[in-house]
């Protein structure tokens, strides 16, 4: 379904809902400005992307709706928002304990994102931004050493935020 100049629609909603058990999602590359709500019935979803549309603001109940990022499983659970016009950072994402990745690059982010290290994670989240000062995490790493997590920068601006591991703590 990417790079169909697709629009929110509620034939668009009509035909997402006829896969409630849908696992992967690919809706990039399109002219959505919201994200469908029909996404939040997905209960077997593990793999949304909503890469280069026109999406500003996330409806967190839609992401609330997908229990199976709030659970343990053997499946990685991603999310592509890169290439967006999000201003601000979702805070449901933080309560995403078992989110594995989360793509940011490219959106007009300003606000505060601490609840990123400030959550409690069960697995390690790759966490993919443009650059720090799209997303403030410069404080957090101030108190870096009293913190479970490590953040790594790397010359392509992904940071990987780990938990510490429980072998040895």
């Amino acid at each position: 379904m990417s790079c169909n100049s697709l629009t929110n629609s509620p034939t668009l909603e009509k035909a997402l809902s006829n896969f409630p058990s849908l696992q992967c999602l690919n809706i990039g590359c399109n002219k959505l400005t919201t994200i469908p709500k029909a996404v939040g019935t997905m209960k077997d979803l593990i793999w949304l992307n909503l890469f280069s549309n026109e999406i500003e603001v996330i409806d967190e109940t839609v992401f609330a709706g997908l229990k199976q990022y709030f659970v343990p499983s053997m499946f990685a659970k991603s999310i592509r928002l890169s290439y967006n016009k999000i201003k601000k950072f979702p805070e449901v994402l933080c309560k995403m304990e078992y989110l594995q990745e989360l793509h940011l690059a490219g959106n007009e982010l300003t606000g505060t994102s601490k609840c990123v290290l400030d959550r409690e994670m069960y697995i390690p989240l790759l966490l993919v931004v443009q650059s720090f000062s799209s997303i403030e995490l410069i404080s957090p790493i101030q108190s870096f050493y009293h913190s479970p997590f490590a953040i790594s920068i790397l010359t392509t601006k992904l940071f990987i935020i780990p938990i510490r591991n429980s072998i040895g703590d």
